[in-house]
């Protein structure tokens, strides 16, 4: 079931600017996994519920569609606004688009503390880097 929704673009720098888009929450077969994704209840799906990745559709906001890569969204890591509550960081895999988008409630708690782990251990060896580096 799609419906059309108006979204504020504040980043044009015009009053009242809008942009008009058809939303679209269907469930999809994730390219990643195979696993079957349902729609999501409260918004737009726009990940994988078990693996968390993504395919490259939205352009500049989560759910404008408009964007011709299709490429595999791989999750990098997961972080967490006071606001939007836990948010996944996404780079495409085949243009390095990097995009964020709010995790979703039905997403697998596993897979979540799985790429949490994995980002902190990467964020260590980063820093860890950068002191060897220095020297």
């Amino acid at each position: 079931m799609s419906s059309t929704y108006k979204i504020l673009y504040e980043k044009t720098g015009k009053k009242n600017s809008t942009k008009h888009f058809t939303v679209k929450n269907e469930g999809f077969l994730c390219k990643n996994c195979h696993a079957e994704v349902p729609p999501q209840k409260s918004s737009c799906r726009n990940h994988c519920t078990h693996c968390l990745y993504s395919l490259h559709v939205d352009e500049s906001y989560p759910g404008d569609r408009l964007s011709t890569c299709h490429g595999l969204m791989e999750p990098l890591e997961i972080t967490y606004s006071g606001k939007k509550g836990f948010i996944i960081v996404h780079q495409c895999l085949t243009c390095k688009k990097i995009m964020k988008n709010k995790t979703a409630p039905d997403d697998t708690l596993d897979s979540l503390i799985n790429r949490m782990r994995s980002s902190e251990i990467h964020s260590k060896k980063k820093s860890q880097n950068k002191k060897y580096e220095k020297r």
